[in-house]
């Protein structure tokens, strides 16, 4: 019989087993905990900017076609 798990619910061994994958993949990539929280800051700074520069956009036209 299946057990029924909570979505998002994963086993501690699994996580660990994870998260040691994660650390060691950034040792071999030459990666520090640094570089992955400045590449984190600018992957989300060009997502909100892309946001920004699209309502921006859809703003413009919508008040071009009112007029």
């Amino acid at each position: 019989m299946e057990e029924k798990r909570a979505k998002g619910n994963v086993s501690k061994p699994l996580k660990e087993f994870f998260y040691q994958c994660a650390d060691g993949f950034m040792k071999q990539q030459g990666l520090k905990d640094s570089h992955k929280w400045s590449n984190l800051s600018l992957m989300l700074g060009f997502v909100i900017g892309y946001r920004f520069l699209c309502f921006f956009i859809l703003w413009y036209r919508s008040y071009r076609s009112q007029c």
